[in-house]
Parts: C-alpha cells; structure tokens; sequence
C-alpha cells in the first residue's frame, strides 16, 4: 500500500500490482486492472491508452511513469470532486475538449479522428479533459477566493522589488527551458509539449533532463540551469509567474516572441 501526497485531497490508499501480480493483470487482458485507486480499478487498456496520447502530445521522458501517475491523479482528482460534490456538464466537457483540440488548430472532428488513427479512442480523450475541468472547479470551490491575485497586485510586488522597497534585492535562482516557436507549427507542438512538461516534471532531475532534451536555449547544456539573477531583471510577465512559484515548482508555458518557455524555481 502506498499513498500519495500529490493533490490537496484526503490521503488515498493504492494498491498496485507489481511483479508476479503485475503479471498476471497483463495474462487477464486490457480490461485487467494494473492497479487500484480508492477500490477502482486502472485497466491495461486506460494505461495503453494513456501512453499512446503522451506520444502523440509529445512524448516525455519517462512516459509510462508520467502516463500511470497522471491516470492516477485523475482519479483522485474524480473522487475529489465527488466528495465536494462537484460536477462537469455535458456542455462544459464539450467546451472543454473544443478547446483542447484547437490549441492545435483543429476542431474537435478533426483532433478525435487524428488521436484515432493512433489508437486512441474519443472516450480516453474525454476522460481526460473530464478529470482536468472536474480538477479545476475543485480549485476554485476550495481555494479560488483564498488565491486569486489581480495584476496590479503583481505589478506593485514587481515594482516594489524593482524599488529597493519591501522585496529589496530580491533575487532569484532559475532553470529554463526555452522551445522553439518561431512558425504556427513549431508554437503548436511547442505548447503541447510546454504545457505536458509543466503538468508532469516533479523534481529538479526531471527538469533538467527536459532541458537537455527539448529546450534550444544555451542553457540546455547544464540543464536549463541559470545563475542568480535580481527579480527586477526579468519582464514583468515572468517575475509575476515567478513570484507565485514555490521552491522546486515549474511555471505554466509563457509565451515569448519566437518561444514558449518554462522556468523552474531553485530558490
């Protein structure tokens, strides 16, 4: 039995099925289950699911790990939601996959024939656009009036570190990835990728093994690894996302000129 920490919800028991056991899901089929959550079942079919869409959204390193880890957030996520009583509408769940699709450019037809022809059903996508709405309400309902910051809020905490006031000489440790997005194609698959390494890197080792692999920047070499630099340097739309990171946590994709870029806060 293990536990996960992960998500701001009430400690879940999971058992997974691991060597001999692990064995046998897979004799059982794709509706096996590869591992419990809550007493609900991961099937090999949902895994293998799961899997062939992070191939398609860019293929991160890792990808079975991030695929299972991902699967099971979703379901804390789901039982969360549950518990608060939180739901998501057929037309928001409609809304939502439309909008994911057409970070793309497609519409939705065109995104679910895609997935098809790699073996990804329209259900697996669903689901997982579901469990990401459903997540999302749950924010709100818990912490959305405790967590909304206002952009002049952001822009005093900025000017104020730029002034010597209150944050003086604030400076800041940073590691970046920096992914090419100078043509409509290249910023499609590079906030695809941007937004699937942001939801999924967990640790200092995992970002800079993504910056080897994906960032174009100079950095790349040591990691996406930048030396101390004061907050006042960075344009005002990085130092608000930076001021809202904590130690170790990597900031949604921002979107530059030519590049869509993710930092990583060291301290």
């Amino acid at each position: 039995m293990i536990r996960r920490v992960g998500l701001a919800v009430a400690a879940a028991a999971i058992l997974v099925l691991t060597g001999a056991d692990d064995g046998r899901a897979q004799q059982g089929g794709p509706f096996a289950p590869r591992l419990y959550v809550n007493d609900t079942a991961i099937t090999n079919y949902e895994f293998n699911q799961r899997v062939q869409f992070l191939r398609l959204l860019g293929n991160p390193p890792r990808i079975e790990k991030v695929a299972l880890d991902g699967l099971i957030d979703d379901r804390l996520r789901m039982d969360e939601a549950k518990r608060l009583g939180v739901s998501v509408s057929d037309e928001a769940l409609q809304e939502g996959m439309e909008e994911f699709a057409a970070r793309g450019s497609l519409d939705l037809d065109q995104f679910v024939a895609l997935i098809g022809q790699a073996g990804v059903s329209k259900e697996s996508f669903r689901d997982f656009v579901k469990a990401g709405l459903a997540w999302r309400e749950v924010v709100r309902t818990r912490y959305g009036p405790r967590t909304q910051v206002t952009d002049a809020e952001i822009d005093r905490a900025v000017q104020s570190a730029a002034s010597g006031s209150g944050t003086a000489g604030t400076q800041v440790l940073l590691s970046e990835i920096v992914l090419r997005a100078d043509t409509p194609d290249y910023r499609r698959d590079a906030m695809a990728l941007a937004r699937q390494l942001s939801d999924s890197i967990d640790s200092a080792g995992a970002f800079a093994a993504a910056a080897r692999k994906y960032s174009v920047a100079r950095s790349r070499d040591q990691g996406g690894r930048m030396g101390w630099m004061p907050l006042s340097k960075l344009p005002p739309a990085i130092a608000g996302q930076v001021l809202a990171l904590g130690p170790g946590k990597v900031s949604a994709p921002i979107e530059m000129d030519n590049a869509i870029v993710l930092f990583q806060l060291r301290s």
